[in-house]
Order: C-alpha cells, then structure tokens, then sequence
C-alpha cells in the first residue's frame, strides 16, 4: 500500500494516540483548559465518529477533545515494566469489555500480572497511589 499524507476515516479507532492539535475550543474556558494541559500528557483513546467525519479523543487524565486524523499519531504505550502499560481499561460496549477480559486474562497466565491504564484527572490517580502504599500486600 503506498504512503499516504491522508489517513483513512476511522484508522485509528480505538486506538491509543497522542494528540498533536484539536478542533477549535467552542468556548473561553475550553481554551483556557486546552492551554494549561501540557501536551504530552494528551494522549487517549481515539473514538471514530462517522457523523462529525472526525474523531472524539479520550485521553487518560479525562479530557474529552475532538481532532481529526491528521492530528493525532498512534502510540506504542511502551513496555509495562518500564512504565509503560499493558492494556487500557475499555469503553462502553460489550464487544470492548470482552475484549479487555481475553488480554487481561492471557497477560495474567503468561507474566503473571497486567497493567492497566485507566481515565481520570490526575489527583485522584496519585490519592490511589498513596492508598496503596499505605497497605501490606506480602502474601501470608
């Protein structure tokens, strides 16, 4: 297949991408949110919308942009053991979550654990984080 500077609509579905630009902000405060958000901290999950001929982005510290193909580029989330992550938690269909089960289910049996990245703002991941340590997890 030769290379193409147009992606084809949709390609990147259900992809995890990073997110270059966005469609423009439909108000002051979208715009003030957009400019405080590092980018490279905007990466998610691209979400084809058929309708609008471009894709919703969920990225995982819970912003939801709107982007065309152009603008975003797939990302290899990198290697779980260093720090990267293995499968991410799926959206709302059926179809998805059946499809998480399987890769969390392989993972488990092969490397004996999985990582798991999720969607959220950034506060409440690192309360979790804390919580955690907190705990004793050495096996009894």
């Amino acid at each position: 297949m030769p290379f193409s500077e147009k992606p084809v609509p949709g390609s990147l579905d259900g992809k995890v991408v990073e997110v270059e630009s966005t469609s423009p902000p439909s108000n002051k405060d979208e715009q003030q949110a957009l400019n405080r958000q590092p980018i490279q901290k905007r990466r998610g999950v691209a979400i084809w919308d058929e309708t609008q001929q471009q894709y919703s982005v969920v990225t995982f510290n819970g912003e939801q942009l709107q982007a065309h193909g152009h603008s975003l580029t797939e990302c290899d989330p990198g290697d779980s053991e260093t720090g990267g992550f293995d499968v991410v938690w799926p959206g709302g269909s059926l179809a998805s979550m059946e499809e998480f089960e399987d890769k969390v289910t392989n993972l488990l049996g092969s490397q004996q654990y999985c990582v798991i990245q999720g969607f959220g703002a950034d506060q409440p991941r690192k309360d979790m984080v804390e919580f955690a340590k907190e705990r004793d997890y050495t096996r009894r």
